[in-house]
């Protein structure tokens, strides 16, 4: 299900945009667990997302902590991934 961020680009307007938003939890060598925070929207609707962009999800606020990325599921391109991190 999709729902709605409100993306400021550095220097840019802010975008409204439909992102998938989930909090996958991740596994460190160290063997701790962590919550991790990603979106995964269209690559047109954000072309020139990076690092340290603010995103608005809700009433919570993030920041792009990892410059997004294509992983294997979605090989084409089409659909990119952010990682985020609450401000």
């Amino acid at each position: 299900m999709t729902v709605e961020a409100i993306v400021a680009p550095g220097g840019g307007t802010d975008v409204t945009v439909d992102v998938i938003y989930s909090q996958p939890d991740a596994r460190f060598a160290t063997g701790v667990q962590s919550a991790q925070h990603l979106m995964e929207y269209q690559a047109a609707d954000l072309p020139g997302l990076v690092e340290g962009d603010a995103v608005t999800i809700g009433a919570i606020s993030f920041r792009v902590r990892e410059a997004s990325y294509i992983d294997g599921e979605t090989p084409t391109g089409f659909f990119r991934k952010a990682l985020l991190t609450k401000v």
